[in-house]
Formats: C-alpha cells, sequence, structure tokens
C-alpha cells in the first residue's frame, strides 16, 4: 500500500487507551487523556484496500492491540498475498503522534507524525520523488456505522489539493479463531 519512505522524526512510544486517570506529576507518561484518541481502533477487524486510480480492491482481516503496558498501538493487516504492520504512539514531550509502517511488497519503512483532526487523526510527512516536494498525509476516522476509514493521500502543491492513493475500511470482525 505505502510503497514510499518518508521522513518524519522517530517513533516514541508512549501510548495509551485505556481508562483516564487523574493528571498528576506521579501518572505515567502512558496515562494522560490525549492518548486516547486513536482508542477506536483496538478491535479485530475486516479489512479492504482500494486504490482510487486502478479500482483494485483487496481484502483480509486486521486486529489492532495495545502493546507496551499500553502504551503503543499495534496493528497487523494480512491478506491472501500481503502483510503490514504499523505502530502508533503518542509523544507527550512533543505533544503528537507517530506512525512507523512496514509492508511485504515493498519494503519501505513509512514514518509520519500528526495528531487529532476531529474525531480522528491525521499524519504527514514530506518526501521528494523525481525532485518534486510532496506532501503526504494519512487521515484515519470512525465512521457513524462502525467502520474506520484510513485514507493515503498526496500533494504537489503543499496541501492546497489533495490526490486520493489509496482508501481502506475496516469493518468489525469477530476475532480468528485460536488454533
Amino acid at each position: 500500500m505505502m510503497s514510499r519512505t518518508f521522513r518524519a522524526g522517530s517513533l516514541v512510544a508512549v501510548l495509551w487507551l485505556g481508562t483516564a486517570y487523574p493528571q498528576s506529576a506521579e501518572a505515567p507518561a502512558c496515562r494522560t487523556p490525549e492518548l486516547q484518541q486513536a482508542g477506536f481502533l483496538v478491535s479485530h477487524w475486516a479489512w479492504s484496500v482500494r486504490e482510487p486510480d486502478t479500482g483494485r480492491v483487496k481484502e483480509g482481516r486486521a486486529s489492532w492491540t495495545l502493546e507496551v503496558r499500553g502504551c503503543v498501538l499495534a496493528g497487523r493487516l494480512q491478506s491472501e498475498d500481503f502483510e503490514e504492520f504499523r505502530l502508533l504512539a503518542y509523544d507527550s514531550r512533543s505533544r503528537q503522534w507517530d506512525l512507523v509502517a512496514a509492508d511485504s511488497h515493498h519494503g519501505n519503512l513509512v514514518r509520519m507524525s500528526g495528531g487529532a483532526a476531529g474525531d480522528g487523526l491525521e499524519f504527514f510527512s514530506t518526501s521528494s520523488r523525481s525532485g518534486r516536494l510532496l506532501l503526504d498525509r494519512i487521515t484515519i476516522r470512525p465512521a457513524g456505522d462502525g467502520t474506520v476509514r484510513w485514507t493515503l493521500e498526496t500533494s504537489r502543491d503543499t496541501g492546497a489539493s489533495w490526490i486520493r492513493l489509496v482508501e481502506e475500511e475496516f469493518r468489525p470482525a469477530t476475532p480468528p479463531a485460536e488454533r
């Protein structure tokens, strides 16, 4: 899906999505209210991706879990011929989110930074392709029907207009059976 390499800072793993704790000097870094902004992802999903330019659709399964004592949100997406691993983390020092992703087709590591945007999250990075500076954006939003939309777009004019590259949909599903 994400076939470009982005440069946008390092991943700092401080994400917590459980019950909010009162703010105090002693509260662990992973337990701040800002860290609940991606809680809508924690689940098992039927996953599909559509490439707008080709119309090609790929379907599979995805699961998002809390890792590192609730500080990191880890997502694993799988289909018959594809696998991707994603990490979402909130950096309490910079007060921004980081996204890191790697997939089985391209071998590129995607790094983006962002934050809350309405009821979801937005991540941005810049890249240079063919000598041209591009701005890339991933938007993650829950939909009213229980699904989650994940959209990858690029801009050649510093965000004045966007070209949609990939659209993903996550639909609620039952967890896979234990083996």
